[in-house]
């Protein structure tokens, strides 16, 4: 067995600063001459790098490794004309200057969007599921989700957040944002392949992606997942280079989450044992960024200790993503030389 790292490094996320206000800071003394943190390269210098490095984490590429501990998926292939409509309206949606009306564009009569739903619907069938999560070989349309149908299910989660306990740095601001967060997410859930489609046409993030493949064809897919609720506090990022997990961080890097604070060695250690046992030279790629998503099986109305007791505690693994400065880093960053030093193996690290 592997060791466990040392103890973990606690980084404060910025909106815990406005409960500190009052706090006096202590004139600090002289450190002594440490050696110099090496400035390391970035791995990603051009677009023929970047999407090499993409292509590499293309979910089809880790699927079957992961296929235990991961949600449920059915991939379909995507046709550069399936992609060149979805860029077509896309566009349509965005030429059109009031924001109100873009909500209403209507692009069932585009016969390939009618394709691509009909695909969606028939991967969802075989899923057998409520409801489904849609992305591509590469990415999620995720900056798609937000609209004003989903307002009910911001306010209602803020109202169950402002009704439970909370310590002094959980200020408003901070549970505004975790609702926001939480809606987000939810706001990703699809009933159908109309749903799903609806996302693909209004992603900017799709877009840049889509180019490339209609400008140079290959293997490219819709994948649609089984959709499941987690509690947003428990989604997590891995860092791993050279086949060694070196750090891990929240995955939100604006919200602060007490519940989660107070546990966090437990989910470190199941994270850091379940990527040792379960990932560790099983994926292809010897240095990734990791999501996961840690859920508790105690069940409703369990109380905080049964909920974060390590026998009840899995892992899920949400994707992979390239090792590579424009992966987000949560609570770590790329360009400051000591986070750079941690995630690339000099210290391990649970942010």
């Amino acid at each position: 067995a592997q060791p466990l790292p040392p103890p973990p490094l606690i980084r404060i996320p910025l909106i815990m600063l406005s409960g500190l206000t009052s706090v006096k800071l202590k004139k600090a003394t002289a450190s002594p001459p440490q050696q110099p943190i090496k400035v390391r390269p970035p791995r990603c210098n051009n677009s023929e790098e970047f999407y090499k490095l993409m292509g590499e984490a293309n979910m089809e590429e880790y699927y079957d490794s992961i296929e235990k501990f991961t949600f449920p998926s059915v991939f379909s292939v995507l046709t550069v004309a399936g992609a060149q409509a979805i860029i077509e309206v896309y566009h349509a949606i965005h030429s059109i200057a009031n924001p109100e009306e873009r909500k209403f564009y209507n692009w069932s009569g585009n016969e390939e969007l009618k394709k691509i739903e009909a695909d969606i619907d028939s991967s969802h069938k075989k899923l057998g599921c409520e409801y489904i999560f849609i992305r591509t070989s590469s990415r999620s349309p995720k900056d798609a989700a937000l609209s004003e149908r989903f307002q009910f299910i911001y306010n209602e989660f803020l109202d169950s957040l402002n009704r439970g306990s909370r310590d002094d740095v959980d200020t408003e601001e901070n549970r505004k944002l975790h609702a926001l967060y939480h809606m987000g997410t939810k706001a990703l859930r699809c009933r159908n392949g109309s749903d799903a489609v609806n996302l693909l046409v209004r992603s900017e993030r799709l877009q840049d992606d889509l180019q490339h493949f209609v400008k140079k064809p290959s293997l490219y897919q819709l994948c649609v997942r089984e959709f499941t609720d987690f509690d947003v506090e428990l989604e997590f990022r891995g860092f791993v280079w050279d086949n060694t997990l070196t750090a891990i961080t929240q995955y939100n890097e604006f919200c602060y989450f007490p519940e989660m604070t107070r546990h966090r060695d437990v989910l470190a250690k199941v994270i850091t044992e379940f990527t040792n046992t379960h990932l560790i030279g099983k994926i292809s790629l010897e240095a990734f960024v990791i999501d996961f998503i840690v859920i508790s099986t105690a069940g409703v109305g369990a109380n905080e200790g049964e909920k974060y007791s390590i026998d009840k505690l899995e892992v899920k693994v949400v994707e992979v993503n390239p090792f590579a400065e424009f992966a987000g880093a949560g609570l770590f960053r790329w360009e400051f030389p000591q986070d750079a030093d941690i995630l690339y193996g000099g210290g391990e690290a649970f942010a």
